[in-house]
């Protein structure tokens, strides 16, 4: 799983939680795409996945609620060695 990109940053908790309860219904029910008939045609297309959307809602959470998961850029690499030297943060 790629790391967040916080593309909710600034959200408050009333936003993030409709954005999941969208998602989680997405999900659920399907997505309506396309439907066409009688010479007719109608069609929506989503910016993101209800998965990635998930992802990052819950990261924000995370953020929100102090308690932000480990990721590629917050990971402590202070005691990581790299050709037996070790690197400092």
């Amino acid at each position: 799983m790629p790391s967040p990109t916080r593309i909710f940053k600034g959200l408050t908790l009333e936003e993030l939680n409709t954005l999941k309860a969208t998602a989680l219904s997405r999900i659920a029910n399907g997505d309506f795409t396309a439907l066409a008939g009688n010479g007719h045609s109608s069609s929506k297309q989503y910016a993101m996945r209800p998965q990635d959307i998930l992802d990052e809602v819950n990261a924000e959470l995370e953020v929100l609620t102090g308690n932000p998961r480990v990721t590629r850029t917050t990971q402590d690499f202070s005691r990581l060695r790299v050709n037996n030297t070790t690197v400092n943060g």
